[in-house]
């Protein structure tokens, strides 16, 4: 399977998705030839070298001032790393989910306490794949206040929990790690037996591009050259789901959006009250922000929920997933 898996995609792209595949998967994903091939409206496809990674700065730097929306293939650490300096000195707070099953504490594929310890970059950060016992504690202690830590084990055929963990996540990186050793046949110790299913990575990346607030997709192959042609099937499999689920992109929600419904509940925080959104049709929840938010962040006015959240705040009772963000929106208003 290659990249010509996407000329089985119909319809027009909402809004510009640029593909950068790192040049070492070029090759097996056909790279050149479906270049060459008439492609949706709206969708380029460019090769780029990892050492070569500093165009990523300019890029994740104007993302959220430009109508654009990024997809990177990768396999190596170096690329990551890149990728989450960017975002780190990107100043845009943008909401992040990395899915990467580590199993190992010497697994070079990210360095999991470094993005910890850079979590205040993030107005959420999730992990899903996190165990505790192979991160630093006080890395995972920094993080907890704007931070989803799970396992895979915490996650799997739990719908409410994956809704969680995928929050209209801005920015994903998922690594091929996370899958089942079975999924990329391979059972030599290094992939977890208790991973993910090919079908659920193919889920979550539909989930992914069909979330309107999404600008950045990551999908990250395991160095490993043995693994390489059942991963770039995986791969383009996920890249197509993903890419359906733009082209099904709801609106964004809005009060002023007749796809949605508000419901406003009264003096449950405080003296202030709080309004949420349901969309008629996704059934999604939203609640706003109560208060207005600098320039920078007024993307993140409307947070997306659960429709728990919204029964709990009736009865006066707020999430600590609510109350964490808009005290850490506060403190953005007072910066």
């Amino acid at each position: 399977m290659s990249l010509l898996i996407l000329n089985n995609l119909k319809g027009n792209l909402p809004m510009s998705v640029e593909i950068f595949i790192e040049e070492e998967l070029a090759i097996p994903l056909q790279f050149q030839l479906m270049s060459e091939q008439q492609l949706l409206s709206h969708l380029k496809i460019t090769a780029f070298n990892p050492e070569e990674g500093n165009f990523l700065f300019p890029l994740i730097q104007n993302l959220w001032r430009e109508d654009r929306h990024l997809v990177f293939l990768s396999k190596s650490s170096l690329f990551t790393k890149k990728l989450h300096q960017a975002l780190f000195m990107s100043n845009n707070y943008p909401s992040y989910l990395l899915l990467d099953e580590k199993i190992n504490p010497n697994n070079p594929n990210y360095d999991l306490d470094h993005l910890l310890e850079n979590s205040e970059q993030f107005f959420h950060l999730s992990l899903a794949g996190q165990q505790s016992h192979i991160s630093h504690p006080d890395s995972i202690m920094k993080a907890e206040p704007i931070a989803s830590l799970a396992r895979l084990a915490e996650i799997k055929g739990n719908s409410p929990q994956w809704q969680y963990i995928q929050r209209e996540n801005e920015v994903a990186t998922l690594c091929l790690s996370a899958l089942k050793s079975s999924e990329l046949l391979c059972n030599d110790g290094r992939i977890s037996s208790s991973g993910l299913l090919s079908e659920e990575l193919a889920q979550i990346s539909y989930n992914i591009g069909s979330q309107s607030n999404n600008r950045c997709f990551h999908l990250k192959c395991i160095e490993n050259p043995k693994l390489l042609a059942k991963q770039i099937e995986l791969l383009t499999q996920s890249l197509w789901y993903y890419l359906h689920g733009k082209l099904t992109t709801p609106p964004v929600a809005s009060t002023q959006n007749l796809e949605f419904q508000e419901f406003i509940v009264e003096k449950c925080l405080g003296e202030v009250s709080l309004s949420f959104l349901k969309s008629k049709r996704t059934q999604q929840w939203w609640f706003k922000i109560p208060f207005p938010l600098p320039t920078n962040l007024i993307r993140h006015q409307m947070q997306p929920c659960l429709y728990e959240d919204y029964l709990n705040a009736k009865e006066g009772e707020l999430s600590d997933f609510i109350l964490g963000l808009i005290e850490r929106f506060d403190q953005f208003t007072d910066e």
